[in-house]
Order: structure tokens, then sequence, then C-alpha cells
């Protein structure tokens, strides 16, 4: 069988596309040699600076747990600006329409009332939490960040390939890669005008303390890691420097009269928000897992009581959402990102606002963790798009292709 790609820089005729050209006008002049030079000077100052990963459940068990630098390409993949307006408001659509299915679940159920998910289907699921019922979060917010994964298929659409939101993990090194690109190639950048991720801190942390409580006048953020062997520590570490907050381990918090402190030299401090890195089972022992020693005791009686605002929010994984329907949505279901129109998605109700209107989630995650050129598949798979219009509210509308 003849495998097919999408040509992201030259169109059937062969002509260099539009947004490609000066990239291809730059690699035509540039010695083979040069390139080269600069890919190996990259990987020795990513082993320099220790921006690895670990990967575990290796298929060959060759290099179980081995760190490895990260995936460096010289080649950039120019994405113009129109298609990422597109994937922008359809991706902010989507994260909204899995907030607002999350919200769902655990209050009114009417997604399950009105039969479009089989209730078994969730409410037996082991990631669906009993101790969320008629817990109200801030802005109905339960992903603060999701990592949606894209392919560009050989039509040239892009498809989910996966939506993350549990803990998703890789935008460090997204940020270390376009560092990088700018120390070694200084006059790509030159040429054109390049979208800037360097606030991105920024935004992560304007999103964790428009969660905090409202008690919280300046909220103490912490990022919450299960420590220095976890296999994207590196993260951890790089965004708690890159906020100008605190990297913490379970050891580090402790609950008192109702609060999470924090130990410091100065003594104990409130902390408001936790961006937590490690999983929903080893939060708090008193709670979930007895043996867990990432935790802290009493997190979530705090968590209950709206003294601590947590990111992500219980539960930490919303795949559960359809997992196990025919459809497949999270297990590698193909879904083509489409905004339609411009209003959050219906039905699905959030808390509304003092002024009765549902709030749109504030969240850092509109925009794409990463996209991938995909040739693998048969395009006979079912498609999904957001829409505001779905009569349920639900989000997620299967058709035929």
């Amino acid at each position: 069988m003849q495998r097919r790609h999408f040509d992201e820089m030259r169109a059937a005729d062969g002509e260099v596309r539009a947004h490609f050209r000066a990239v291809a006008d730059w690699l035509a002049e540039t010695p083979a040699e040069r390139v080269a030079e600069k890919r190996r000077e990259a990987d020795l100052l990513f082993h320099r600076v220790g921006i690895t990963f670990a990967v575990y459940g290796d298929a060959h068990g060759a290099d179980e747990g081995a760190e490895r630098l990260i995936p460096f390409d010289t080649i950039p993949r120019v994405i113009p600006r129109i298609e990422w307006d597109e994937l922008a408001r359809g991706l902010r659509q989507r994260v909204t329409a899995l907030n607002r299915f999350l919200h769902d679940i655990y209050h009114g159920q009417e997604i399950l009332k009105a039969d479009v998910i089989p209730a078994e289907q969730v409410l037996t699921n082991e990631a669906y939490q009993v101790s969320m019922l008629g817990l109200d979060l801030p802005h109905g917010i339960y992903s603060h960040v999701s990592g949606i994964d894209l392919i560009r298929h050989e039509d040239g659409r892009y498809y989910v390939l996966e939506d993350n939101l549990r803990t998703p993990s890789g935008v460090s090194y997204m940020l270390e890669n376009r560092k990088m690109m700018m120390r070694l190639f200084p006059e790509l950048f030159a040429r054109q005008h390049v979208h800037p991720v360097e606030h991105y801190p920024g935004l992560l942390l304007e999103t964790l303390r428009a969660v905090a409580p409202p008690a919280a006048r300046d909220p103490v953020v912490a990022v919450l890691t299960p420590g220095q062997h976890n296999s994207a520590y590196f993260e951890h570490a790089f965004l708690a420097q890159q906020m100008g907050v605190e990297l913490v381990e379970g050891g580090d918090l402790f609950v008192v009269d109702g609060f999470v402190h924090m130990r410091t030299t100065s003594g104990p401090q409130r902390v408001d928000v936790i961006y937590r890195r490690i999983d929903d089972a080893f939060l708090d022992p008193l709670a979930f897992r007895q043996d867990s020693l990432l935790g802290v005791p009493g997190l979530l009686s705090v968590y209950r009581a709206g003294n601590v605002a947590l990111a992500y929010s219980l539960p930490d994984d919303g795949r559960f959402i359809v997992s196990g329907l025919e459809i497949e949505y999270v297990k590698k279901a193909r879904g083509t990102i489409t905004a339609i129109g411009e209003s959050p998605v219906n039905g699905l109700r959030g808390p509304p606002a003092s002024d009765g209107r549902v709030p749109r989630p504030r969240s850092s995650s509109s925009a794409p963790r990463c996209s991938r050129s995909a040739s693998r598949g048969s395009t006979r798979r079912p498609s999904f798009w957001i829409s505001s219009q779905a009569c349920t509210g639900y989000s997620v509308r299967q058709r035929s292709r």
C-alpha cells in the first residue's frame, strides 16, 4: 500500500507554499554541513543544561527510565496565522466543552439524563470521583491546562489525535526549543514575523492566580512535584522558576486549621493555589492511597472547603469522559478542528456569574500543544468537531466521512 502524506512545504504542483518561502530560501543558501553542525551544537547545549526527559514503559525495555535529550528539529514547521487562528478558536471551544462536560457530570448530569452518553460509562468508571459531586469550582474550570495533540492528515486538515487533560507535560521543551532556534538561527527570525511564545509562564501564572480562593488578595502559588526522579521534573522546576513561585514536594506542605501551608526558612506560609503535577491517587493519603508519600494529608478536606485551589482539579483525568464508547473519542480517535462561531458551547451549563451569564473559563489551553504530520492510518475514521449548536449542549458530534 502506498503511504501518502501531506507535504508541508510544497503544493501538489511542486511550488513552495507562500508561508514556507522564507524557510525554503534559507535552506537553499545554507550549506548542509552548517545545519548538521548546529544540530550537534543544540544537542550539546541541551545536555549541558540538563533539558532531558525519561520514558517509561518502553516496549523494548532496553532504555527503561533512561534520560533522553528532547527531540530537536532544525527544520521548523511554519503555520500561517490564518490557520493558527482557526485552530485556536476551535480548540478553545473544545476545551470549554470538556470543562462544561465535567461540571455537568458532577452536578445536574443533564447529558446522562438525555442518554447522550450511557450513565454507566461515567458513573462506574474508576476515574469518577464521588467526592467531587456538587462541588463548585472557581469559574467552573476542571482542566486549567489542556494538551491537545494534533496531526496533519494527508488531506491537509488538522485532526485531534488525543486530548490530554491529565497534567499534560511538554510545554517547557517547546519554550527551550524556541530559544535554541533563536540562538542558532537568528537569521530565520529576521526574515519573517514569528509569533512569540516566551510569555507562556506569565499566562500560566495569571491563570493559576485567577482560580485562587476569593479571600486570597495576593494568592501564593506553588508547583507540587513528585520529586527529582519524575520523568518531567525538569519541566516542574522550569515552570516554577519561570513563574517565580516555589517548587515543593508533598513533605514541604502541611494542613493546619483548614488551610495548606508550606515550610519556609521564615516559617510556615499559607498556600492558596497548588499547580500539582502528581496523580489523584497520590494527592492525599487520608482520602486516596494510604501508602502515598507524595501527597499532603488532609489536602482534600481543605480543597472541598474552598480554602485552596488545585490545578488540575479533581479528577485529573478527564479521559474517562467517553472511555470505552464505540467512537473511542480519546483513544486515538481523529477529530477535525472547526470553530463554529465565537460563542461558548451551549447546554452544558457552568456556574453562572453574578450577572447570570455563564462565564467563559480562563485557561491557558486554547492553543494546540503539538502537531504531528500524519501519514498513517485510514481516512475512514469518525470525525468530530466542536459545535455551539449541539441540541444537548454536548460538544462532540459524530459524522461519517
